[in-house]
């Protein structure tokens, strides 16, 4: 990598450290450069996400987060936005999607992520939205979700 101090080389560096996140401690391995001219010390965006990627991933196992990945996957599973997923949901427009980009969900929001992957579940959800919902968009999901619960049998009949 090139210093942007000088311009000249830099080298990468790593060492256990620690960091708080929603108030527990959390060890992880702290990446950085070293400017090989000046002996600075200095991070990138990358390295500086990569690090607290760390942190993140460890609350994401120990409270049963689910990941962005998982989060989008329940959506395209129901063909639905993610501001219509929100709606549903009883949370604002943008709330699936900032979980879906990376945004740590609170810990019952992330339980409702979790619990919505099962089609049977979420088909209550959508009954319990139906007022808050156009009649388009909740015969939609509706629709959408009555798919999931059938391919869902069918998978688990032949798992059988």
């Amino acid at each position: 990598m090139k210093s942007p101090i000088t311009g000249g080389n830099a080298t990468l560096k790593s060492m256990p450290a620690e960091q708080e996140f929603r108030g527990e401690k959390y060890a992880y391995t702290y990446r950085y450069y070293v400017c090989d001219d000046t002996g600075e010390e200095f991070t990138t965006t990358e390295i500086d996400e990569a690090n607290i990627q760390q942190v993140y991933d460890q609350y994401r196992q120990k409270y049963g987060v689910p990941t962005p990945a998982a989060i989008q996957q329940t959506r395209e599973k129901y063909g639905l936005s993610a501001a219509l997923m929100s709606r549903i949901l009883g949370w604002g427009d943008n709330q699936y999607r900032l979980y879906e980009s990376g945004i740590i969900p609170s810990l019952a929001n992330s339980r409702t992520l979790a619990v919505i992957a099962n089609p049977f579940i979420f088909l209550d959800y959508v009954e319990i939205a139906r007022r808050q919902l156009s009649d388009k968009d909740y015969e939609k999901a509706k629709e959408n979700v009555v798919r999931a619960i059938v391919r869902e049998k069918e998978s688990l009949r032949d798992r059988v």
